[in-house]
């Protein structure tokens, strides 16, 4: 029987190979049913930034998990230290853009609830 750390390990790859993906691509049916969708609703700014966020979430995770795949599974990689930079930065900039369509998100359901009143 396997110990606990090599359990661990495996259930750690499976999720990060296999299940995070497999999210990622829900997500993005989700909002690809969004953006195709032609009730007005889904034409707010909140609807907007949600879209936005959500495209550099999928980004984050594929270029995380390309960041996982180059780094544990394929060692002998050409350029493989310039290709973990440029991917490392690129899903900091897209960290940031979550960060920043969050806040744009919370500020867009804030003002139209309390300044519902005003045009």
């Amino acid at each position: 029987m396997p110990s606990m750390a090599e359990m661990l390990s495996l259930l750690s790859i499976i999720y990060s190979d296999v299940i995070e993906p497999l999210f990622c691509i829900l997500y993005a049916y989700i909002l690809l049913r969004i953006v195709i969708a032609k009730s007005v609703k889904f034409r707010s700014e909140f609807y907007v930034f949600s879209v936005a966020t959500g495209v550099a979430a999928i980004t984050n995770v594929m270029l995380n998990w390309t960041l996982r795949m180059v780094d544990y599974r394929f060692q002998y990689f050409p350029n493989r230290g310039f290709f973990l930079n440029m991917d490392s930065m690129l899903s900091h900039i897209c960290a940031l853009a979550i960060s920043i369509g969050k806040t744009l998100s919370v500020t867009a359901r804030f003002t139209a609830i309390c300044f519902m009143h005003r045009k």
